[in-house]
């Protein structure tokens, strides 16, 4: 469960993006490291972020980067996400 904003830049052919929000997770997380050891179950609350850029005419072709930031169990989630939107009627 999440709640994000989006901000954008409508540009011809491009349209940068940024999110941001807050969000919850329930699940257990077990960290274990030289340095900590961090065993929490239950609601943790994160904070989704992401940025990037959509292509094409229609900007039907995203490439982006998304985090989740998990400060309660310091630890955070990255990806690079690549994303093809068509319609499915014309």
């Amino acid at each position: 469960m999440a709640e994000k904003q989006e901000l954008g830049a409508p540009i011809p052919w491009v349209a940068l993006h940024v999110e941001i929000g807050i969000g919850t997770s329930i699940r257990k997380f077990n960290k274990l490291t030289a340095f900590d050891s961090i065993n929490k179950g239950g609601i943790i609350y994160h904070i989704p972020f992401s940025f990037g850029v959509e292509l094409g005419k229609n900007n039907n072709v995203n490439l982006g980067f998304e985090y989740y930031f998990q400060l309660s169990v310091e630890q955070f989630v990255g990806a690079l996400a690549v994303g093809i939107t068509f319609p499915l009627k014309n």
